[in-house]
C-alpha cells in the first residue's frame, strides 16, 4: 500500500522547490539588475544582451513551471500569462533602472522578450515530454493543452 506522499504525482510534491527556486530567482534577478554598473574588469564576456536572453528564458522556464506544478497543464492562455508577465516585469526592469544609476536600454528588454518566447517554448517542451513520457509525474487530465 502506498503512502498518502508517494501517491501525490511528483510534480505536486516537488511543488515548494519549484515555487521557491523560481521566487528566489526572480529577486536575484531584480537585485542585481538594479546594482550600480559592473566594473568590465569583473563583467563576464558573455554580453549584455546574452545575459538578458539567458536570465528572461531562465525565469519564463521558471513561471511555467510554477503555473504547472499549481494548476496543471500549460495551456496557451498559461503560456500567455507567463509572456504578459515577463514582458511587464521587464519593461519595469528597464525603466527603473535609471534610479540606480544604470541606464535604460529598449534593445535590453527586447532581448528579455526574445529569452522569455525561448523559455516559453522550452516549458511548453519539457511540460509535453514529461506527460507524454512520465505520466505519474503530473495530476491527470483530460487533455495536455488545457487552458
Amino acid at each position: 500500500m502506498q503512502s498518502e506522499l508517494s501517491a501525490r504525482p511528483l510534480v505536486v510534491r516537488l511543488r515548494p522547490l519549484i515555487l521557491g527556486g523560481t521566487a528566489a530567482f526572480w529577486l536575484l534577478m531584480l537585485v542585481l539588475t538594479h546594482l550600480p554598473e559592473i566594473p568590465k574588469e569583473y563583467d563576464p564576456e558573455l554580453g549584455d544582451k546574452s545575459e538578458h536572453l539567458i536570465g528572461y528564458m531562465l525565469l519564463s522556464v521558471g513561471l511555467g513551471l510554477s503555473l504547472s506544478a499549481c494548476q496543471g497543464p500549460l495551456g496557451w492562455r498559461r503560456l500567455a500569462m507567463v509572456i504578459g508577465i515577463v514582458a511587464v516585469y521587464g519593461a519595469f526592469d528597464e525603466t527603473t533602472q535609471p534610479l540606480f544609476g544604470r541606464n535604460c536600454d529598449w534593445y535590453d528588454w527586447v532581448a528579455d522578450l526574445q529569452g522569455c518566447f525561448l523559455g516559453v517554448l522550452a516549458v511548453l517542451a519539457i511540460d509535453q515530454l514529461c506527460r507524454r513520457w512520465r505520466p505519474g509525474w503530473f495530476p491527470p487530465s483530460t487533455t495536455s493543452m488545457n487552458l
